[in-house]
């Protein structure tokens, strides 16, 4: 009893001293509690501690923004962005639906995908988002007090696998802005999506699938059969002519020549039109003895809240856009101006016009 009532006295004396040269008595920090923060299990199996409320997220996954709107993640949650996903808010259809998204920063971007430390610590970030193979930049990240959710972008080999990696980045997401059932909506309806594509491209006999050719850049770069690229091509009942190269490959017209594709779709990463290469434009390049030249079978991806082609919501969309142009005949039912315009109605709450469906579809162009 004595020496608690010593430590009484010599708090209140300490606490008087502290009075007597103007400071206040320090206040212990309060401990956060378990309501006011929760466990998420990021795509490496990390355990990321997170506030509850996320209201400053900072993200480097590309297509992150779009994914974040479709969960009804408001824009003005996402405080910093990538610049090539800033670039592709304003580009697509994005920035219309969400404009508040354009207001995120970009310049804590350093190079590539590491960041300016003392331009993130600016945006006060209750999280960012990082690849999951740039970990050492994760971790740095993290060495400033800052968690960090680590996602793979669906590099996974195979359609299932790499397919997986999207429904688990949408899950994790839904997880940490507290969206869960939303999350779960969106992976259930798009696995529906999906076997119901493959009811139909399942009857398909494999000598009657076409040699498909991704353009992925103007410097005739094309996606081998261990990228993401190959989940829509396969998906979409085509066969890669690529398969057997590894990751994204420079090619020269030669190979394309002996590939001879019968289908070539061009992405968004180039501003290469199909007419470009129908009339034979560019320069160092001769496509007038390939097939899909010959007849007509040169196609430009669908560019809508993001890009189609790369792991994102839109990319169940590329599938049956893609069956269409493969199977013109067998799929002539699929009405895609009519289904783009429910895809956007259920999962991004907006209702097309007219010429934003045409301007997705590169209507004029395809």
């Amino acid at each position: 009893m004595k020496k608690k009532g010593l430590l009484v006295l010599l708090a209140s004396l300490l606490a008087i001293s502290l009075l007597a040269i103007g400071c206040p008595p320090p206040a212990p920090a309060p401990e956060p509690t378990a309501e006011e923060t929760h466990i998420v299990i990021d795509m490496r199996g990390r355990a990321v501690e997170l506030p509850r409320d996320i209201n400053r997220a900072v993200t480097l996954l590309i297509p992150q923004p779009s994914i974040a709107h479709a969960l009804g993640i408001s824009g003005e949650r996402i405080v910093g962005m990538h610049p090539t996903s800033m670039r592709a808010v304003k580009r697509g259809l994005l920035w219309k639906i969400a404009p508040e998204m354009t207001l995120a920063d970009t310049g804590f971007v350093a190079e590539g995908w590491t960041v300016s430390i003392e331009e993130l610590l600016k945006l006060r970030p209750d999280v960012v988002f990082q690849w999951c193979h740039w970990i050492e930049e994760a971790e740095r990240i993290e060495a400033m007090g800052i968690p960090v959710i680590v996602i793979s972008g669906g590099w996974t080999p195979g359609p299932e696998g790499t397919h997986r990696d999207l429904e688990e980045w949408v899950r994790i997401t839904g997880e940490v802005f507290g969206k869960r059932e939303r999350a779960a909506e969106i992976i259930a309806r798009q696995r529906e999506i999906l076997e119901r594509i493959g009811e139909r491209t399942a009857k398909i006999l494999d000598e009657d699938r076409p040699r498909v050719y991704f353009m992925f850049t103007d410097s005739l770069q094309t996606a081998g059969g261990d990228t993401h690229m190959q989940f829509w091509i396969e998906g979409a009942g085509g066969i890669n002519v690529a398969t057997e190269i590894s990751g994204y490959t420079h090619v020269g017209m030669e190979q394309i020549l002996a590939w001879n594709p019968e289908v070539i779709f061009i992405s968004n990463r180039t501003d290469i039109m199909p007419e470009d290469i129908l009339q034979n434009r560019i320069e160092g390049q001769d496509w007038r003895h390939v097939d899909a030249v010959i007849n007509g079978r040169v196609y430009k991806i669908p560019h809508g809240v993001f890009h189609w082609s790369p792991p994102n919501l839109e990319r169940v969309l590329l599938v049956k856009w893609a069956m269409q142009k493969n199977f013109p005949e067998v799929f002539a039912d699929f009405d895609m101006r009519q289904i783009v315009r429910e895809f956007y109605r259920e999962f991004f709450e907006h209702e097309l016009t007219d010429e934003e469906v045409r301007t997705i579809l590169h209507y004029d162009n395809n």
